[in-house]
């Protein structure tokens, strides 16, 4: 807008001493002058102010996406599982918040640390974990991240930043004079160290629970050995009266055997002699007949 206002004193001084100069020159009249040399420097004018216009808007634009890109991928670095470190996106990483800590954890973890290792306090602050829920307001900002990560990675172009543009500047922590928040690389490095911080302290409440676990299995398994001792000691005992009372068993099957066979051999005896005594009566009766 300088510009045209420095332009539009020319016109003034021009207009002022073309009237002077050319009067009457040429049978061209000054006021057509001063009208074409005013049309051609407005047409100038309009034509720069157009490409400084075009400047702006794509300065706004690489800045504008600068910013978002910024803002994503801080909000992703925000929004991960403290566990495994997977950014909670439905459905098998939806976030859930566990009552009364309200930290936030993906559900496949949650489902890992609570149903199936039997788990019941948190992950961070080791409360007791009264209950969880869908941390529905997170589930959406996290969506609406993905939705913008989607939508700026088709829409960006294909040819990096140039160094001195405002996208670049605004990347690099610079961009202060053009109205943009920097980004610092400490708080950059702090963000980071807090979630590693985070991470090491998951791992070492999951070791010490996991050394705890191991504790009280291996006490389980050393009480289970015991038993299995004492009842492989009662086995043998059982082994040893089993094998007595199975030779017991064998002799007295060899003396009924043998008390049968006697039996048999008494009843044919007996036969033979019921039979004899039998003959001896039809002979005796006989004889005292005659």
């Amino acid at each position: 807008m300088g510009t045209i206002g420095a332009m539009s004193g020319v016109v003034g001084s021009v207009a002022g001493v073309l009237p002077s100069t050319l009067g009457g020159v040429g049978g061209v009249k000054p006021e057509e002058v001063i009208d074409r040399l005013t049309e051609r420097i407005t047409d100038r004018l309009r034509n720069e102010l157009k490409v400084e216009l075009q400047r702006e808007s794509e300065s706004l634009a690489a800045q504008q996406g600068a910013l978002d890109t910024f803002l994503v991928k801080e909000l992703e670095s925000q929004n991960t599982c403290p566990v495994c470190y997977e950014l909670m996106v439905p459905p098998q990483h939806a976030p859930m918040m566990l009552f009364p800590c309200g930290h936030s954890f993906c559900g496949r973890c949650l489902e890992q640390h609570i149903d199936r290792n039997k788990k019941t306090q948190c992950p961070i602050c080791r409360k007791k974990i009264e209950s969880r829920a869908p941390n529905y307001s997170l589930q959406q900002l996290i969506q609406q991240v993905v939705a913008k990560k989607e939508s700026s990675g088709r829409a960006a172009p294909s040819g990096p930043l140039s160094p001195g543009s405002p996208g670049r500047r605004m990347l690099d922590g610079a961009g202060v004079e053009d109205g943009l928040e920097p980004c610092s690389n400490t708080d950059r490095v702090r963000r980071q160290y807090d979630r590693a911080a985070t991470r090491m302290r998951v791992l070492r409440n999951e070791l010490a629970d996991t050394a705890i676990e191991e504790d009280g299995l291996n006490g389980k398994v050393a009480a289970a050995a015991a038993v299995a001792g004492h009842l492989q000691e009662e086995e043998q005992v059982v082994l040893r009266r089993l094998a007595a009372v199975q030779a017991e068993l064998d002799l007295v099957r060899e003396q009924l055997a043998q008390q049968g066979s006697k039996v048999a051999d008494l009843v044919r005896q007996a036969e033979a002699v019921r039979q004899r005594r039998e003959l001896l009566q039809v002979s005796g009766g006989v004889g005292g007949t005659r």
